[in-house]
């Protein structure tokens, strides 16, 4: 387990973000940034082999104006990178923060100090799906903060 020991006896914080002006892999790459600049480690959770391998290769790419640092679990020495890209919740570099990419909820959230979780809101499906995971992760015993993102890219708290 991966959380840091002044969090271990605060509930996980559960952040969905619900994207209006971007796709869940630029939002990502902004949050990852930002975490990793503050010192933090990431797991990425990927639905399939496929999504992790088009996601290894995508952060190669972006930012354009950068490196997002990261491996895959699979990868030797993948406990050196600040974001690890699998297709479960793996903390082998000490993740604080786990991004599911993934319909499911995280069985175990409470290996992280914090879930971030992207809700598509052009798809109904996935809405469906979101409201599920918030329902679970908050029956657990889970901090929730629901964003909602502006059309012109700003992130709005609205609980």
């Amino acid at each position: 387990m991966a959380r840091l020991e002044k969090n271990s006896d605060q509930p996980v914080k559960v952040r969905f973000y619900q994207l209006r002006a971007t796709t869940p892999e630029n939002a990502l790459v902004k949050i990852a940034t930002k975490a990793i600049s503050q010192g933090l480690r990431i797991s990425v959770v990927a639905g399939n082999d496929e999504q992790a391998k088009w996601l290894d290769e995508y952060l190669w790419t972006v930012p354009a104006n950068g490196f997002l640092p990261h491996g895959r679990s699979e990868e030797p020495d993948v406990e050196q990178q600040p974001l690890v890209i699998g297709v479960s919740a793996d903390d082998r570099n000490e993740a604080t923060v786990v991004i599911p990419l993934i319909w499911e909820p995280l069985l175990e959230p409470e290996q992280f100090d914090m879930v971030v979780d992207f809700v598509q809101s052009s798809a109904p499906a996935a809405i469906v799906a979101s409201r599920k995971r918030y329902k679970f992760y908050r029956d657990a015993g889970c901090t929730m903060e629901y964003w909602v993102q502006e059309l012109d890219g700003r992130w709005q708290l609205k609980n």
